[in-house]
């Protein structure tokens, strides 16, 4: 009987061992169908992130670019700006002494023309002077020679009225 107790003993632990062995199996399969199906997620989310990461790398080259293109245009417009700046600057400087010029020569000519018609006044004054002092002699040789007439008629009258 204890032959017999010990196959039995021994036949439940062969039983349970492949019970526990199928079971392992089972759970070895299932893990591994599990680790399949993580991997297959992880290496999903793998690829999607790097596709994430290419779409943003992409986008930020793209944006580096613009940029680039807006700052050299900008460059561009700011040298001709400094560039329209300068020559305005030339312009004007030669405006300012083609400017100054012309006023020193204006100046020049206002100058030479108040010394010219301060001696025209001169001139003039002198010629009124003269004008009445004429007008003075003429005004007297008149009255003289109206006297002179007059005399001369009141004598012929009185001549005259002698006569007759």
């Amino acid at each position: 009987e204890l032959e017999a107790l010990a196959q039995s003993i021994d036949a439940r632990i062969t039983h349970t061992a492949k019970k526990l062995k199928a079971a392992d199996a089972a759970i070895k399969e299932s893990l591994t169908g599990k680790l399949k199906e993580v991997e297959e997620v992880a290496l999903q989310t793998y690829a999607e992130h790097e596709k994430s990461i290419k779409e943003l790398r992409e986008m930020v080259s793209s944006q580096r670019s613009q940029e680039g293109l807006r700052s050299t245009a900008q460059q561009t417009q700011l040298e001709q700006a400094v560039e329209s700046l300068s020559q305005t600057r030339i312009q004007l400087d030669e405006h300012e002494k083609s400017t100054c010029s012309q006023l020193s020569a204006m100046h020049s000519d206002l100058a030479e023309l108040k010394r010219g018609f301060s001696k025209q006044g001169d001139a003039v004054e002198t010629l009124r002077a003269y004008v009445t002092s004429v007008e003075e002699k003429l005004s007297a040789q008149l009255d003289e020679q109206a006297k002179m007439h007059a005399n001369g008629a009141k004598e012929a009258s009185a001549r005259w009225e002698k006569r007759f």
